[in-house]
């Protein structure tokens, strides 16, 4: 069962991406929104794509622009529009706030 994960909280101030990645499965999606943006260069990042080989992170793009903030492989940039269709694509939404 594919569970879309959406992370809306800095991994820096917040335990949700590490609650996050002890839930994720391979086939599961991570989103990050709003100052989850700030989770590119996090070490837990690295260690969930190390760990779940497979996984899909994403990146909200015009949040990651808002913040200045440079999208870097494995993580892809995606529009609302997208996300919106991530929604009914996964048989689950978790929203970490």
């Amino acid at each position: 069962m594919a569970i879309l994960h959406i992370i809306r909280q800095s991994a820096f101030n917040s335990s949700d991406l590490e609650q996050c990645s002890k839930l994720a499965t391979k086939v599961d999606t991570i989103v990050l929104i709003d100052d989850a943006c700030y989770n590119v260069t996090h070490p837990l990042i690295k260690h969930i794509v190390d760990q779940l080989p497979g996984i899909a992170i994403k990146i909200m793009h015009s949040h990651a622009q808002a913040r200045a903030i440079s999208i870097v492989k494995p993580i892809t940039a995606i529009a609302m529009n997208d996300l919106i269709d991530l929604t009914f694509s996964h048989e689950k939404v978790i929203t970490w706030q």
